[in-house]
């Protein structure tokens, strides 16, 4: 009888232990990868009128895999601003969708695009797709000289992305999410 009892206990405990260390991973995973909440920006505009060549950049987006899914996929409207939470790299610039943080720019192209935008939070499109099992972005990112010029850059970008990828990499919304000053 001492015996059953003992065994009882025993499987009570390896129980009761297997429960908590079961819970706590559950809550792991469904936190997912750490992630800081980055203020929303305020865009300041020049007012003047924009040049293709001088107030646009153009690049990947560099780690999306952790930071995005499946549903991530199409075209986007957002913003590149600085991340002081990312515990990595004190510069980093962060690829903002209207919905959440996607990505950053290159760290090999970090010091050039940080001297093109004085540091300064800028308004964005871009696209992600999934290429040899891999997610993958560009982004288009505008000096905003003004609304029209940023309407007109924004369309003409996602008019390319529908010519080359199709309708169903197009946002469901084209909005700028950001205020303007």
């Amino acid at each position: 009888m001492l015996r059953v009892f003992v065994w009882v206990f025993v499987g009570l405990v390896v129980l009761i232990v297997w429960l908590i260390l079961g819970a706590s991973k559950n809550e792991k995973q469904a936190s997912g990868p750490k992630t800081s909440q980055l203020p929303k920006p305020s865009i300041k505009m020049l007012n003047r009128d924009g040049d293709a060549y001088e107030d646009e950049w153009h690049t990947y987006i560099a780690g999306l895999k952790h930071h995005i899914s499946k549903y991530d996929i199409g075209g986007f409207t957002g913003y590149v601003v600085k991340d002081p939470h990312n515990e990595y790299d004190r510069n980093a610039m962060a690829v903002v969708s209207s919905i959440k943080q996607l990505g950053y720019i290159p760290a090999k192209e970090l010091l050039d695009y940080i001297q093109w935008s004085n540091g300064a939070p800028m308004p964005c499109v871009g696209f992600i797709y999934v290429d040899d099992g891999q997610y993958r972005g560009r982004v288009k990112i505008l000096r905003p000289c003004s609304e029209e010029f940023l309407q007109t850059e924004f369309s003409r970008y996602l008019q390319w992305v529908k010519d080359n990828y199709g309708n169903e990499y197009l946002p469901k919304t084209m909005s700028m999410r950001f205020d303007i000053e």
